[in-house]
């Protein structure tokens, strides 16, 4: 029988690849997860004015990643899971999590302006947010 076969379960225990681990992660994503960014750049700002900057410019890099990736799982989700997103749209208790993106680029333009004196970099965040 099919059910019997070994091999069977070893495919249907093996973990997920990362391809369907981003997949998962793209069709899933919560709209309020560029909060993260946000967050960060808070902290990051209040470490550069407790002169702790080592601190302050590491989370200017994590912020930095975590927008990029945030923003290649939206294009995926739009692209390949246009439902979900237009769902997440309409629905009053998920939508407004759609503002942390631009709030979360906001801060990110202002956390490189006063963390690292990037004004262009600012200008940039601050005029697309």
């Amino acid at each position: 029988m099919r059910g019997d076969d070994p091999a069977d379960s070893r495919r249907r225990e093996r973990p997920a690849g990362l391809r369907q681990l981003v997949l998962d992660g793209a069709a899933s994503l919560f709209p309020g997860y560029f909060a993260l960014v946000m967050a960060t750049g808070v902290v990051s700002i209040a470490c550069h004015f407790m002169r702790l900057r080592l601190i302050a410019l590491a989370l200017i890099a994590f912020s930095w990643v975590a927008w990029l990736v945030l923003w290649a799982l939206t294009i995926l989700r739009a692209v390949r899971f246009r439902a979900e997103l237009q769902h997440d749209i309409s629905d009053h208790q998920r939508a407004p999590g759609f503002f942390t993106i631009v709030a979360g680029t906001c801060v990110l333009g202002t956390q490189n302006v006063v963390v690292t004196g990037a004004v262009g970099v600012g200008t940039r965040c601050g005029g697309s947010g």
